[in-house]
C-alpha cells in the first residue's frame, strides 16, 4: 500500500528553498496514503469512481500506480536534501 513514512518541510536558507524529511505518525501515514489514491483515483480515465479507484488499487499492489510515483518523487526530494538534515533540530 500507499504509506509515506516522511514527510516535507519547506525552509528557506537565503534565495533557496530546502525540504527536510520529517517522520509522520502512523496515522498520518495512512491518512496521506488513502489522500493520495482518491487523488489519483479521481484523475482515471475510467467512468466510474469505482472503476477509477479499483484500478488505482490495482496498479498499487503491481507498483506501478501514479501514487506510488508520487511516494517515490517525495523520497527522492528528501534524498536530495541529505546535506542539510543537520537543520532538522532547529524545527
Amino acid at each position: 500500500m500507499v504509506k509515506p513514512t516522511l514527510h516535507t518541510i519547506r525552509l528557506k536558507r537565503g534565495s533557496k528553498v530546502i525540504f527536510l524529511p520529517k517522520l509522520l505518525s502512523l496515522e498520518n501515514q495512512y491518512k496521506q496514503g488513502i489522500k493520495w489514491l482518491i487523488k489519483y483515483a479521481k484523475k482515471g480515465t475510467l467512468s466510474s469512481f469505482q472503476q477509477k479507484l479499483n484500478n488505482e488499487l490495482q496498479n498499487t499492489l503491481k507498483k506501478h500506480s501514479k501514487s506510488i510515483l508520487e511516494r517515490n518523487k517525495v523520497y527522492s526530494l528528501l534524498l536530495d536534501s541529505r546535506p542539510y538534515l543537520y537543520l532538522i533540530k532547529y524545527h
